[in-house]
């Protein structure tokens, strides 16, 4: 308890600054911001939470007609739609009960803070022990990174309540954990693994990111041998299965307590329809009536209006809609079948798939501006069709239009990027005098992470900027600690030091040094 209350005398008041720049648009925007699927994650939470109130008897967690929840909206008979995640729908849902959205994105803020903090405390306990000099107070430099990431998207993404806070949360505790466990203590590692299998059971996407972020933290690992490294990849391991845990809990849990059957949304069949060897796969096995997707092929087949992930998947008007048009049945039967006819496009058409999910991924690395953030385009009119669980406080948000300012930001943001991927290679490829080899391979993890976000959420499902905006800014971040870390600063410390006692021993009569 006395480690806690040093660390929060002396760490407390910077880390609420770094806090503070993460809620700065708050008051701007005067709500949090939001999107369409914010509603579904509500309705998701009160089914869930109301379903546990009614078991408890307790009015907090159940009261569907105080919170006006058309819970029935995440549910089709039969079929509860499995592509959300029930851990934030549960951890937006209660809190906002519990204390108002402001709890979200205040709980959000300091999750972001602390794990950048944590990281850093454990890289200079790490450094220290190679015998160099790491920067002296772990909470400023925690605060100089907030700061350089508050420079791009990161207070877009802590005040936004979606998910997607979570995935450079994520991707920071895996390169934390790989290279540090060897300057871990009991609880910190705790503390890690408890965040980390959170941050997994997010968003569907984290947990195939961290598998590959795994990969390739294992071989970053190899490399700089750093001590304990098998702990660190064997908590992450850990972390990837409560996620896989999760969703074999949640799938059982809905099919013993609303007797219903969990399917995920046909993205993969979908994407690869769009991007063209699923259609050509399509066009010679169809008609087929024991495959199910030809049905979809049916709705799309010369109607290249209608070829587009979000217009397939979600559009139901006569021009432009397909799978949202066909019979429940019928979508079911589809979405079970993606994997199947992954499977079966990948072998038939290997070259096709892999240039599109190349070309995919190309595309979302540049894909960061914010403007999927702001809720724009009637998006509160379009949440209110889903739940009615939708506070007051949402309707003061000023940013309902495109700003006259987006521009301007996204050029800026831009800007941001550019200038801290060529400080960060400049930084990784200084031949003396530069950072840490571990401090190094921490910057080049996480630049994975970005690129496993790439992958996943551009090349096998579909590009697009809030993807890319919600870890991008974590390139400054990078950069800030990578400068943070050089041992210029451990020199001209102890140079000022050095002078310091001169002027002082000058003072008191003693010789420089005497």
């Amino acid at each position: 308890m006395a480690d806690w209350k040093i660390l929060l005398r002396r760490d407390g008041g910077w880390l609420i600054v770094a806090a503070l720049m993460c809620l700065t648009l708050w008051p701007l925007n005067r709500a949090p911001l939001f999107y369409v699927d914010t509603a579904a994650y509500l309705a998701q939470g009160n089914a869930i939470l109301d379903s546990i109130g009614s078991i408890l008897n307790n009015s907090i967690l159940g009261d569907p007609a105080q919170n006006g929840a058309k819970t029935g909206q995440i549910l089709k008979d039969d079929v509860v739609i499995g592509s959300r995640s029930a851990t934030y729908a549960v951890f937006l849902t209660l809190l906002n009960r519990l204390a108002g959205f402001g709890s979200v994105i205040v709980a959000q803020s300091l999750l972001l803070v602390f794990t950048v903090w944590f990281a850093v405390r454990l890289a200079a306990r790490a450094t220290l022990a190679t015998g160099k000099k790491p920067p002296a107070n772990a909470a400023r430099v925690a605060v100089l990174m907030v700061g350089a990431a508050c420079l791009g998207s990161a207070p877009f993404y802590t005040i936004y309540l979606m998910p997607d806070i979570f995935t450079p949360v994520l991707i920071l505790l895996i390169a934390a954990l790989t290279l540090f466990a060897g300057a871990m203590k009991r609880w910190e590692m705790v503390v890690a693994a408890l965040i980390g299998a959170a941050a997994v059971t997010t968003h569907p996407s984290n947990m195939l990111i961290g598998g590959l972020l795994f990969a390739g933290a294992t071989l970053v690992a190899l490399v700089l041998r750093p001590r304990r490294a098998w702990l660190g990849l064997l908590l992450v391991a850990a972390m990837l299965g409560v996620g896989l845990a999760e969703r074999a809990i949640f799938t059982t849990t809905t099919q013993i307590v609303r007797k219903a059957e969990v399917i995920y949304m046909p993205f993969l069949t979908v994407r690869f329809i769009v991007d063209g060897p699923g259609m050509d796969r399509l066009a010679a096995v169809c008609p087929d009536p024991n495959f199910a997707t030809c049905s979809l092929y049916d709705q799309l087949k010369d109607q290249p209006q209608r070829l587009s992930a979000t217009k397939i998947l979600f559009d139901k008007s006569e021009e432009l809609g397909s799978f949202a048009r066909l019979d429940q049945e019928t979508q079911k039967r589809i979405s079970q079948e993606q994997g199947a006819f992954f499977a079966d496009v990948a072998k038939t058409h290997p070259v096709g798939v892999g240039l599109a999910i190349l070309r995919n991924t190309i595309d979302q690395i540049g894909y960061v501006s914010i403007i999927m953030n702001l809720p724009i385009n009637n998006t509160l009119e379009r949440m209110a069709s889903i739940t009615e669980a939708i506070p007051e406080a949402l309707y003061h948000a000023r940013w309902t239009e495109i700003p006259g300012w987006l521009k301007t930001v996204e050029a800026f943001h831009r800007a941001v990027y550019w200038i801290a991927g060529v400080s960060i290679a400049v930084l990784l490829l200084l031949p003396q005098n530069g950072p840490p080899l571990a401090i190094r391979g921490f910057a080049v993890i996480v630049i994975g992470g970005l690129v496993a976000n790439a992958l996943i959420c551009g090349g096998i499902s579909q590009p697009a900027e809030r993807y890319g905006a919600r870890v991008i800014f974590l390139l400054p971040m990078m950069a800030a600690m990578l400068a943070a870390f050089l041992p210029f600063w451990a020199t001209a410390a102890k140079q000022r030091i050095a002078r310091t006692e001169s002027v002082h021993g000058m003072e008191a009569g003693k010789p420089p040094g005497g």
